[in-house]
């Protein structure tokens, strides 16, 4: 769709293909609500296997990410200033985790 913005009026695009088409925040008409529990299927997450939830590696690399404001400056820098950057407690992505498959399991 990014690519092909041309030749429509308009189009829904992920901020990560909206950036590689050229696009920045400038750009935007209309965003979703970050907040908006309706939007946690669409987070980006760190995750691992079950077996490496203590992983001292992954701990500390979610630990800067989430906290080290140049790394947070990077990844909206990286996305043409469109990034909106949470920290969603692990429970509550879980949730959204169980209910988005219950969905799917319901749909066939």
């Amino acid at each position: 769709m990014a690519t092909s913005l041309p030749d429509v009026a308009g189009g829904v695009i992920n901020n990560d293909f909206a950036d590689k088409a050229g696009l920045t925040g400038d750009d935007i008409l209309a965003s979703d609500d970050p907040t908006d529990p309706a939007a946690q299927g669409y987070i980006n997450v760190w995750a691992s296997n079950a077996d490496d939830v203590d992983n001292e590696t992954y701990l500390k690399l979610v630990e800067l990410y989430q906290s080290n404001d140049e790394v947070q400056a990077g990844v909206v820098e990286n996305s043409g200033g469109t990034a909106v950057m949470l920290t969603t407690p692990v429970d509550e992505l879980v949730d959204s985790l169980a209910q988005t498959e219950a969905d799917n399991a319901a749909q066939g």
